[in-house]
C-alpha cells in the first residue's frame, strides 16, 4: 500500500505478542466449546427421562462466538502483519481488546452464575 508508513521493531514485537495472546485465548475458548458441545451432544443423543440438561444453552452459545471473534481477530493480526502497515495497526489493537475484553467478561458472567447456582 502506498503511503502508509512501516511497522516500527515495537510494533512488530507488540503484533506478535498480541497473536501470541489470542492465540491462546482462542485455544482455551475452543475447548471449552467442544466440552459444552460434548454435553449437549450427549444430551440430545440419549432422550431419556433420566438425562439431565446442560446448564445454560446460552453459555455454549457465547462461546462459540468468542471463538469466532479470536479467530477473526488473529486473522486481522496477521493481515496487518503481512500488509506491515503501521496505520492499521489499530485496527488489529481494536480486534485484541474486543477479543480478550470478551473472553474475559464470559468467564466472569459463567463464574458468577456458578457461583450463584452453588449459594441457591
Amino acid at each position: 500500500m502506498r503511503g502508509l508508513t512501516e511497522l516500527t521493531p515495537n510494533d512488530a514485537t507488540l503484533l506478535a505478542t498480541m497473536i501470541g495472546t489470542i492465540g491462546t485465548i482462542w485455544g482455551i475458548a475452543f475447548v471449552a466449546f467442544a466440552f459444552l458441545f460434548d454435553r449437549w451432544k450427549d444430551y440430545f443423543a440419549e432422550p431419556s427421562p433420566s438425562a439431565e440438561e446442560p446448564t445454560s444453552p446460552k453459555v455454549f452459545t457465547l462461546f462459540l462466538w468468542v471463538t469466532v471473534l479470536t479467530f477473526a481477530s488473529i486473522v486481522l493480526s496477521l493481515d496487518v502483519f503481512v500488509a506491515n502497515s503501521h496505520e492499521l495497526f489499530v485496527l488489529a489493537w481494536v480486534g485484541f481488546l474486543v477479543s480478550t475484553g470478551t473472553f474475559h467478561w464470559l468467564n466472569i458472567s459463567v463464574y458468577l452464575a456458578a457461583k450463584r447456582d452453588l449459594v441457591l
